[in-house]
């Protein structure tokens, strides 16, 4: 989808910590910076979250294949 998050871990002139999205066409040198739409700390959340469900998802797929082979 070319697109992906910009991190600024350290800011002389403003606060640290900042995501911003970003549109990235590689094949042709394109990036562009789009308006902040998160912070940091709701993308550290949000991804903590989905990868809680991926893997109980994953468990939940393991115990029924576990199950039909018994």
């Amino acid at each position: 989808t070319n697109s992906g998050r910009m991190f600024v871990a350290k800011n002389r002139n403003g606060p640290d910590g900042i995501v911003y999205p970003i549109f990235m066409d590689t094949s042709n040198v394109k990036i562009k910076v789009l308006p902040q739409t998160e912070t940091y700390e709701e993308i550290r959340v949000n991804a903590v979250k989905k990868q809680e469900d991926h893997l109980r998802e994953k468990y939940k797929k393991f115990r029924q294949n576990k199950k039909k082979k018994i």
